[in-house]
């Protein structure tokens, strides 16, 4: 096929990086005739625009070829009351079940590419050390995140343990403040490019992933109560009980920060969200926690065992050899797009 890229968005960006750059190197090299730029060309069979582009970039498509195929990669960005009134798309491209799920309202070809990065699977050696470095990669609003049951948890283990954070997230959208951890040393890095992730999170032994806006209703703060009121209000009494959990994701919440943890053999903790019970078993793949117990009693069990560390390392790139390679995966992305086409 000669497949078109329309790309008006920042390689930082993760889902840049990985459904424009990686994916569409992937597709050249399986024979594919594949163009990447920021201003539209004809002839082109498949078109895929980035989530960066807009409605108007889709008109401008259509009105080129009627017969070519449109699609989109994480539509989020779009103005959807349009999107639903337009039905100028194809296909989406959607990194995880969350988000396929959420976008089969507005077209039936809605296919999952799971978020991973170009990243060689290391099979990391762990070893007992009196110092345990913990690690997180990601954007400033999920590091934030961390206030709470992860910030709380990490407080106490610092008590206990001789603990290093590193903090990887990209520092131009402002620094860490907001749910940071006292009493325990941190190193934060700007995130630069994948190759200096890397590099960065050489020396992590364990991995946290937290989560977005999780509500644990605890009925000793006012908050709580107050949000469970409202909830058994407006619901019809749908939470019954002051112990019950609510979990709020967002619908583009996908499990790319747990894959590259997993791609570099590094044991992680991960907040509730689909994805991440999709590709985590509990101590066979890590560990997923959310409330402040659950976090501290993962990372303890992690903190205290390098044993259990070296066990989840292999595990975990055994699964990712296995499951996740982003040929097949392509090729099955490809096939999904051969069937429209037709």
């Amino acid at each position: 096929m000669k497949i078109f890229f329309l790309n008006k968005g920042d390689e930082k960006l993760g889902s840049n990086r990985i459904y424009i750059k990686n994916l569409s190197e992937r597709m050249a090299n399986l024979g594919h005739q594949v163009k990447i730029s920021n201003t539209i060309s004809e002839g082109y069979d498949v078109y895929i625009l980035s989530k960066s582009c807009n409605i108007n970039d889709v008109i401008s498509v259509r009105n080129l070829n009627n017969e070519s195929l449109i699609g989109i990669i994480h539509p989020s960005d779009l103005n959807l009351k349009l999107l639903r009134k337009l039905k100028k798309f194809d296909f989406f491209i959607t990194g995880s079940i969350e988000e396929q799920d959420y976008y089969y309202q507005y077209n039936k070809n809605v296919f999952l590419l799971p978020q991973i990065e170009n990243i060689k699977i290391k099979n990391k050696l762990h070893r007992k050390k009196d110092k345990i470095k913990i690690g997180y990669h990601g954007n400033l609003e999920h590091l934030e995140e961390m206030e709470g049951a992860c910030s709380n948890a990490l407080e106490r283990l610092s008590k206990k343990y001789d603990l290093d954070l590193t903090a990887i997230y990209d520092q131009s959208l402002g620094q860490w403040k907001k749910g940071r951890p006292k009493n325990i040393n941190i190193v934060e890095y700007n995130w630069t490019s994948i190759e200096d992730l890397i590099s960065n999170l050489e020396d992590v032994d364990i991995g946290i992933v937290p989560c977005t806006n999780n509500f644990f209703l605890d009925n000793k703060k006012k908050q709580s109560n107050i949000f469970t009121y409202l909830i058994r209000k407006f619901t019809g009494g749908y939470n019954k009980r002051h112990n019950d959990y609510i979990i709020r994701f967002k619908n583009t919440s996908n499990a790319g920060r747990a894959n590259v943890f997993h791609q570099l053999g590094i044991p992680v903790v991960a907040g509730f969200w689909p994805s991440n019970f999709h590709i985590i078993e509990n101590r066979k793949y890590g560990f997923l926690a959310h409330s402040e117990n659950g976090w501290y009693n993962s990372l303890e069990k992690l903190i205290n065992s390098f044993q259990l560390r070296q066990n989840i390392a292999d595990n975990v790139t055994k699964e990712f050899v296995s499951k996740y390679d982003n040929i097949d995966l392509t090729k099955n992305l490809l096939t999904d797009i051969q069937k429209i086409l037709k």
